[in-house]
C-alpha cells in the first residue's frame, strides 16, 4: 500500500511536468533564453539536427520555422510565457486640404483708371530725392469692401518694356468701406526711348479676393536737359578726408557736392573751375563719369586736391557738365570760404 501510494505521486508529477508550456528554444529549461540559445535554434533553421535544442520546435513537428524563431527572439527579450507588447501603427500623416484660391474678378470691382503728370511740390521733391524727376498721379473707382486690402500696381514702358510691380497697403475714407475712389502716385524718370508708360492696377482684400485688373496708358514725359544744382564745397579737415590726395603728395583738398537732372552718359566730362577774389581762373579738373553716373538724375561727390592746404582767399567755383557734342549744361556755382 505504502509503494503504491509513492509510485502514484511520481506518476503526478511526470504528468505536471509534460503539461508544462515550452519556452521556445529554451534549451535548458531556466525559463530564459540566451543569445547561444537563439543561435542554435538558428543553426536548426538552416539545417543542423533538432537535437541542439528541441525546445526550439514549439508545434513539435519536428522542424523549426520562423515563427517558431520569431517566438524565440520575443522569449530572449520580453521573458518565457510574456506576451510581447502589441505595436500601435503610427497614424499616417493626412494632409489639410489648401482652400480654394478666389477666381480673379470675384473680388471688388475697379472702374475708371485716370492717370495724369503729376504736379505736386512735394511729391515732385520726394522723387527728386529718390533720383528721379517726374510723378505719375493716378485715380481709380473701387466697389466692394477693400478695408485693410492691398493695391498691386504693375507698370510697363513701351517701346523699351521695363516691367516694375509693387504691392502696398490701402487706406480708405472712413464711411468708404463699401466703394469710393483711390488716389495714389509715383516717381519715374523720362528716358530718351520710353515713349509710353502702362499701368495696371489690381485690389486684393483682406481675405484673399482679387479684384479685376484695369490698364491705362499715358504718355511719358521727354528727359530733360542735363542740369546741375547748386554745388556745395568744403575743405578737408581730417587725415583720413585727405588721404586721397597726401597718398599722392598733396598737402590739401577740398570737397565738391552736386545734383544733376538729365540725361547724362559716359564720354561726358564734368567741368570744375575755380577763380579767386583777384580774378584769376584756374581749371582744376575735367571729371568723367563711369557707370556710376551714367543715370538720369543723381548725386556727383569728389574731392579735388590742391598744391596748397587751403587757399588764403575766399574762392569762387564753377561747375558745369561738358558733352561730347561741345553743348555745356548751366554753370552751376558756390564759394569756398578760406
Amino acid at each position: 500500500m505504502k509503494i503504491q501510494l509513492i509510485l502514484s505521486t511520481a506518476a503526478l508529477f511526470a504528468a505536471s511536468a509534460l503539461a508544462q508550456p515550452i519556452c521556445p528554444s529554451d534549451c535548458d529549461r531556466n525559463t530564459s533564453v540566451s543569445v547561444s540559445e537563439l543561435v542554435r535554434a538558428v543553426n536548426i533553421l538552416l539545417g543542423a539536427p533538432l537535437s541542439l535544442c528541441t525546445a526550439a520546435d514549439v508545434d513539435g513537428n519536428g522542424s523549426v520555422t520562423v515563427s517558431e524563431l520569431i517566438q524565440a527572439v520575443n522569449a530572449s527579450s520580453y521573458g518565457c510565457f510574456v506576451t510581447p507588447p502589441t505595436r500601435t501603427p503610427t497614424p499616417r500623416a493626412t494632409s489639410t486640404p489648401s482652400p480654394t484660391r478666389t477666381e480673379v474678378g470675384q473680388g471688388p470691382q475697379l472702374s475708371n483708371l485716370v492717370l495724369a503728370e503729376g504736379n505736386d511740390p512735394t511729391e515732385l521733391e520726394t522723387c527728386r530725392e529718390l533720383g528721379s524727376s517726374n510723378a505719375i498721379h493716378y485715380e481709380v473707382d473701387y466697389l466692394g469692401n477693400v478695408v485693410n486690402g492691398k493695391l498691386r500696381r504693375r507698370t510697363v514702358t513701351s517701346p523699351r518694356r521695363e516691367v516694375s510691380e509693387l504691392e502696398f497697403e490701402i487706406d480708405v475714407e472712413p464711411g468708404s468701406e463699401e466703394s469710393g475712389r483711390l488716389a495714389h502716385w509715383f516717381c519715374y524718370l523720362p528716358q530718351l526711348d520710353v515713349d509710353e508708360i502702362s499701368v495696371e492696377t489690381t485690389l486684393v482684400t483682406a481675405d484673399g479676393q482679387i479684384s479685376n485688373t484695369i490698364e491705362e496708358t499715358i504718355a511719358a514725359a521727354e528727359p530733360q536737359e542735363p542740369r546741375l544744382s547748386t554745388p556745395e564745397a568744403r575743405y578737408a579737415s581730417s587725415a583720413q578726408e585727405l588721404r586721397p590726395c597726401t597718398d599722392f603728395g598733396f598737402p590739401g583738398g577740398y570737397f565738391l557736392t552736386l545734383r544733376y537732372q538729365g540725361r547724362w552718359d559716359a564720354g561726358d566730362a564734368l567741368l570744375v573751375q575755380t577763380a579767386s577774389a583777384m580774378g584769376n581762373t584756374d581749371v582744376i579738373q575735367d571729371f568723367v563719369p563711369s557707370g556710376a553716373y551714367s543715370r538720369e538724375a543723381g548725386t556727383i561727390a569728389i574731392i579735388q586736391c590742391l598744391n596748397t592746404e587751403r587757399f588764403d582767399v575766399d574762392v569762387r567755383i564753377e561747375a558745369q557738365l561738358q558733352f561730347r557734342d561741345g553743348d555745356r549744361s548751366n554753370t552751376a556755382a558756390t564759394f569756398l570760404r578760406r
